[in-house]
């Protein structure tokens, strides 16, 4: 089955359109287990939804312990399940010849020009982490050697994103803004996007010399390989 939360979403660009859905905010444990499934992966971010020990008294579950940023890791494992493990080197060569000649690329067309990321819901904004943690820092700060505006240094301090105050938001002035919307928290449909119409958001230098790029919130929000090479697709299209 593939996840999918009503404030989220699903992860289309999985390709999984035959697959049942599996709401993991509201549905079930059995509603899973119906389905029967041969392993259950899940790390500690699948706390929120329901107890580990619930799922492991009912299926063979492997919880991921290291950190969603080494995606490395969690694809080695799954080839270890699935007896695919002679393919994993050639797989991540691949995304990394992948990473290097959009890195290349990307040298030329934006040189020295700084970039940040950020996440908007109705109850605020979002900036993400650095080249060492969060979804989208690994990608864009250390696989493709963009730089980062200085907030993002400044604010994030070792986690994987902060919230702005406006008075943050107002000095935010990057030369490209990666942006994805948030639905979770919209009491009415469009709610997280209002900002867009304030004058503070329309003053951003991005945001005035069209340098402002909607991503897809589940693509960019996910670790993985399939996820962080439509991140790069997503960053030439935008820069180069």
């Amino acid at each position: 089955m593939q996840c999918y939360h009503a404030g989220w979403g699903k992860q289309e660009y999985l390709g999984l359109q035959n697959v049942p859905i599996f709401d993991i905010a509201r549905n079930p444990i059995d509603t899973l287990l119906d389905h029967k499934p041969d392993h259950i992966l899940v790390d500690g971010g699948m706390d929120r939804w329901m107890p580990f020990d619930q799922i492991t008294e009912l299926v063979p579950t492997y919880n991921l312990t290291h950190p969603g940023e080494d995606w490395r890791a969690t694809l080695r494992t799954v080839a270890d399940l699935l007896g695919r493990t002679s393919l994993v080197q050639d797989i991540i060569e691949q995304y990394e010849n992948k990473a290097n000649e959009a890195r290349s690329l990307l040298q030329r067309s934006v040189r020295k020009q700084t970039v940040a990321c950020l996440r908007i819901s109705a109850l605020g904004v979002s900036l993400y982490a650095g080249s060492e943690r969060g979804y989208t820092g690994p990608v864009l700060y250390s696989d493709l050697g963009l730089t980062p505006h200085p907030l993002v240094r400044k604010l994030t301090n070792y986690h994987r994103r902060a919230e702005l105050t406006q008075e943050w938001l107002e000095r935010l002035d990057a030369d490209h803004l990666f942006i994805m919307f948030d639905k979770r928290h919209s009491r009415v449909e469009g709610e997280e996007r209002r900002l867009l119409n304030t004058p503070s958001w329309q003053a951003l230098p991005a945001m005035r010399n069209r340098c402002v790029y909607e991503v897809d919130f589940m693509t960019w929000m996910n670790y993985g390989i399939l996820s962080h090479g439509l991140k790069i697709d997503d960053v030439l299209k935008a820069l180069v």
